[in-house]
């Protein structure tokens, strides 16, 4: 079963994709203004992403890095 991580925004991080919940729940607190993203990190301003990391403005995209817009 896998454990996830929510916050108040409809973010939600796997333990299992970031190995330990406080890897998971640092990841989540890094997301800056983000919405219904999955197993993101270092985001702001995103929506219904997954698998991003330090992308800024972005939606519905999946394993991004570094995108903006």
């Amino acid at each position: 079963m896998t454990r996830w991580i929510k916050d108040d925004h409809g973010n939600k991080c796997s333990v299992g994709y970031f190995g330990t919940e406080e890897a998971a729940k640092a990841a989540l607190d890094s997301l800056i203004d983000c919405r219904d993203c999955t197993n993101c990190s270092d985001c702001s301003d995103c929506s219904d992403c997954s698998d991003c990391s330090g992308c800024s403005r972005c939606s519905g995209c999946s394993r991004c890095s570094g995108c903006s817009g």
